[in-house]
């Protein structure tokens, strides 16, 4: 028994760290995105479906001074600063149990920056 808690605790923070590459990897992508084509709400609603993404497209908005429009596009989709939980888990808690949830979460592939090398 004390191992699997050992084993847990000890993963927390590794899919906290894999989750943290994933969204930096949504913000650079959201990023070069909204640099090209501008603010549009067909852009940034493909990230919207939890909070950890919604700070991202906040942050990128906000790079770009974007935030008003960005927060105002939350506001009109009824997201509000208690929604934390993901969307696709609030519609289905079974959804834990799939491996394509977790892939999404955690294996996010990389991305290049094209306009903001640093």
């Amino acid at each position: 028994m004390w191992w699997y808690l050992t084993l847990f605790g000890l993963s927390l923070p590794i899919f906290a760290e894999m989750d943290a590459v994933g969204r930096y990897q949504d913000y650079k992508k959201l990023k070069d995105v909204l640099y090209d084509h501008g603010f549009d709400d067909r852009l940034i609603k493909p990230f919207v479906g939890s909070k950890c993404q919604r700070d991202a497209v906040i942050m990128a908005a906000k790079d770009l001074n974007h935030l008003k429009k960005t927060k105002d596009l939350f506001l009109r989709l009824g997201y509000r600063w208690y929604h934390i939980l993901p969307d696709r888990f609030v519609n289905n808690p079974l959804v834990l149990f799939k491996k394509e949830f977790w892939f999404a979460i955690l294996f996010s592939n990389t991305y290049k920056l094209k306009y903001f090398h640093w």
